[in-house]
């Protein structure tokens, strides 16, 4: 039910019932952690794994804590014990994979996210298709069917594997959620492209869209080239006259993703921390939101700071499309790790991403570039909790490039 701090209350009754029950050490230390009392969950962890040396769960869990702290070796550690603890523990094989992705090492990651099918809690689903699963074969005079899934960031991001198999011979036929059926139709691709939903067709293989730079033997982390998708035109010339009310430096920004993801309290950012950005001369910010847990945050945010939203130019419920061709008339588009840091990364426009001390596997570790998409910047907490730091570094180089343009230097 999302009470944490209620349930705290209950498993430390359960201990003081039995103190040596492990399995409520392993929950207290779950609730603590939702509660960021990150230093009472490791020792509530490693005081589950003193009582059950072989508990699977609580390797695991104290290693996403470890993780969480910027404790890599540790989390590396702890992942390790979980699977020795129990090799077909999906959980701990993916955020073994997170990890080892995160610090470049994708070759054994992404064989460790192979595991994403075989969770217990959060299996990731794709498509039934009555074909065997390509791992490799020759693809030659056959069909290759390309499954969607998981969100639309990471098909945004991993579509652009699909061009890579153009010289295999086949005939491929890929699979999107329905919302981005029409931006990747500018694909440069030879593929049928089919919306979620729709009939699939007879192939002689089918592959999951996240395995395909495993299989291809990629290295994600050599840059790549953008854009590799583009908004359509009318649209793009129909936002620039809605928006060209708007004068100074443009800045479309996002704060919220997913509510229901899993990590989504360390990755979306309150939109008060904005406030910063807004205040800045010849700056106009312009919200690019989605989803009603963000989008109630801006009464409050609109009390203190001017903020356009794309959602009030239309009649319509705005798409990813819009989205698309509203941010090709954008100077600068921050957003937290959400798919519009995917989208305006994928389309070449000059993009901040704030993002936790950690971070997501993808953005990698101790960078503020992205091998992924050359026009995203990253600004990353150093502190958690705190969103202050990389907010202020944001908003001195932003005050600069709005100096420019007010100037006319856009050097």
């Amino acid at each position: 039910m999302g009470k944490s701090g209620a349930a705290i209350q209950h498993f430390e009754k359960a201990i003081e019932l039995r103190p040596t029950y492990a399995h409520a050490f392993n929950n207290l230390g779950i609730a603590q952690n939702e509660q960021e009392q990150l230093d009472k969950a490791i020792s509530s962890f490693k005081r589950a794994i003193e009582l059950n040396p072989a508990f699977a769960a609580a390797h695991n869990n104290l290693g996403r804590v470890f993780e969480i702290t910027g404790q890599t070796d540790e989390a590396l550690a702890c992942f390790k014990r979980a699977i020795g603890s129990n090799p077909n523990y999906g959980e701990a094989h993916c955020n073994l994979g997170y990890l080892l992705m995160r610090g470049g090492d994708f070759a054994n990651g992404m064989v460790e996210n192979e595991w994403r099918f075989r969770q217990e809690k959060t299996p990731v689903e794709i498509s039934q298709h009555n074909s065997p699963r390509w791992a490799g074969e020759d693809l030659k005079g056959k069909t290759l069917l390309v499954l969607a899934e998981q969100g639309l960031g990471d098909q945004i991001q991993f579509i652009r594997y699909v061009t890579h198999l153009h010289d295999f011979g086949a005939k491929l036929v890929v699979e999107c959620q329905k919302p981005l059926f029409d931006l990747f139709q500018s694909l440069e691709t030879e593929a049928q492209i089919l919306a979620k939903g729709d009939k699939l067709p007879p192939a002689d293989y089918h592959c999951p869209l996240l395995s395909l730079p495993r299989i291809l033997a990629e290295d994600p982390t050599q840059p790549y080239a953008t854009p590799y998708l583009t908004a359509d035109e009318t649209l793009v010339d129909a936002w620039r006259t809605r928006l060209e009310p708007l004068t100074g430096f443009r800045v479309g920004i996002t704060w919220q993703g997913n509510p229901r993801y899993l990590r989504d309290r360390s990755r979306s950012v309150p939109l008060k921390h904005f406030g910063v950005l807004a205040d800045i001369d010849g700056v106009t910010l312009v919200s690019l939101q989605k989803g009603d847990e963000g989008v109630s945050q801006i009464p409050a945010f609109a009390e203190h700071h001017a903020l356009a939203d794309i959602e009030k130019m239309v009649a319509h419920d705005s798409n990813i499309m819009d989205a698309a061709a509203a941010i090709m008339n954008m100077d600068l588009v921050i957003t937290s790790c959400t798919s519009i840091a995917h989208l305006a990364g994928a389309l070449g426009v000059p993009t901040w991403v704030m993002l936790d001390s950690t971070g997501d596997w993808r953005w990698l570790q101790g960078r503020d570039d992205s091998p992924w998409y050359p026009s995203i910047r990253l600004y990353r907490r150093q502190v958690r909790g705190d969103w202050r730091g990389p907010f202020d570094c944001a908003a001195k180089d932003l005050a600069i490039l709005a100096a420019n343009k007010k100037s006319g230097n856009q050097a």
